[in-house]
């Protein structure tokens, strides 16, 4: 793994502004990922099952509760 992060800091390509990064995320903004983290506590706290998985072909949840026969499944709208 400490071989991988120093490959990749090589390959790390200075940008003058923040604005010329194109962020890869899972998440939308970080009203998102604050509402997913969130989520994930609520289930794993009651101690439902949180798991990540491919949701129509991109990356998103899957978790259910305990005592109920539902499973719900979260992914972004985002492609």
């Amino acid at each position: 793994m400490l071989g991988q992060l120093i490959e990749s800091g090589q390959k790390r390509v200075a940008q003058e502004t923040l604005d010329q990064i194109t962020p890869h995320s899972l998440f939308g903004s970080m009203l998102e990922k604050k509402f997913v983290d969130a989520l994930r506590a609520f289930v794993t706290d009651k101690k439902g099952q949180w798991d990540q998985t491919i949701i129509r072909g991109s990356q998103g949840f899957r978790f259910t509760m305990p005592g109920s026969e539902r499973i719900w499944n979260l992914n972004s709208s985002r492609r």
